[in-house]
């Protein structure tokens, strides 16, 4: 009898095991890409049980009803294991809007841990952006640039602003440098940018960064900057350093209103791309920094210095160097 007693308590107890390993079990399928990591997501212990780490704290706490997750857009703005990556980030999704059930967002391979801090893409700034609603449907675009020379080192863009709070990612963050975080909200709605008031822009300074990811808090406010976004230098990577100073013909040509100057510099210069009428007057500089070799594009919107845009005609671009000076010609057709 005793036997029988002992027998089905041990049973009983691994059953209750088993119900509860099961129970936790189903909050892997929880979390946008739950499944690459499983237990590890929220346990310290990769096999899960035990103690949890940081993520998992944050979802035992704040983010659970009736036993289940709420993954939303405020569990995604998160940076729970303080690596400056925000959970929507290292999982994937971008807007907090996945739901149990429907297929993984985003990208798998880039997957990371929200609860282990040396689990992260390095080169990453994740703007976590809050108060949108004025912009809700509007295109955005975001550009990361060194301070230094005005060079674009990153760019990318949200084709429509999901909701008041999401989050955008910019890569090829390098520590050393200080950076510009540029970003404007297209509120015409005319697919390109108009400096402020017509479009809503705006610049957050990145200075001295020591780390290989960065966080940006924004809240959506009124004090616009014009940040004059087709002017800075992009370069060009992976086309390696070139053997001579050359200027590229300008495209497209003829062009209505936006048009790109590309151009190779052998070695480190101080670098000015300025525009002229036939009559010689200056009409808007492009460029005016110290860059290091390499090739770069430089986006003209047919905009003068005051921000008016200018009639059609024939126009020179000019880029000069200590060393060199070139111009060609483009012409502007409405």
């Amino acid at each position: 009898m005793k036997k029988m007693r002992l027998y089905f308590m041990v049973s009983l107890f691994l059953f209750i095991v088993a119900v509860i390993g099961v129970a936790r079990n189903f909050r892997v399928n929880q979390i946008p890409n739950g499944s690459e990591n499983t237990c590890a997501n929220c346990h310290i212990n990769p096999a899960g049980g035990g103690a949890r780490n940081v993520f998992g704290i944050e979802v035992g706490t704040n983010f659970l009803s009736s036993g289940n997750v709420v993954w939303n857009i405020n569990l995604a703005s998160l940076d729970s294991d303080g690596d400056k990556v925000p959970n929507g980030v290292e999982l994937q999704d971008l807007f907090g809007t996945w739901m149990t059930g429907q297929p993984n967002p985003g990208d798998n391979t880039k997957v990371t841990l929200p609860g282990d801090a040396t689990s992260f893409k390095d080169g990453t700034v994740s703007v976590v952006f809050a108060g949108m609603t004025p912009h809700v449907g509007q295109k955005l675009e975001l550009r990361l640039v060194n301070q230094s020379n005005l060079v674009e080192i990153s760019r990318s863009v949200v084709n429509a602003i999901p909701a008041a709070a999401f989050i955008a990612v910019l890569t090829d963050l390098t520590p050393g440098s200080s950076y510009n975080v540029d970003f404007y909200a297209d509120h015409n709605n005319n697919g390109q940018y108009d400096a402020p008031p017509t479009d809503h822009a705006w610049r957050v300074a990145l200075n001295n960064v020591t780390d290989s990811t960065a966080m940006v808090n924004f809240t959506h406010n009124t004090s616009f900057t014009d940040i004059n976004w087709p002017t800075a230098i992009i370069a060009n990577p992976g086309s390696g350093i070139p053997g001579e100073f050359s200027l590229a013909q300008n495209y497209p040509n003829p062009f209505n209103p936006i048009t790109h100057i590309s151009f190779a510099l052998p070695k480190n210069s101080r670098v000015k791309v300025e525009v002229f009428n036939l009559n010689g007057q200056r009409i808007r500089s492009l460029a005016d920094n110290e860059i290091s070799a390499g090739n770069y594009t430089v986006t003209w919107d047919g905009l003068d210095q005051y921000g008016h845009q200018v009639s059609s005609g024939v126009y020179l671009y000019r880029l000069s160097t200590p060393d060199v000076i070139q111009s060609k010609r483009m012409l502007l057709v409405k």
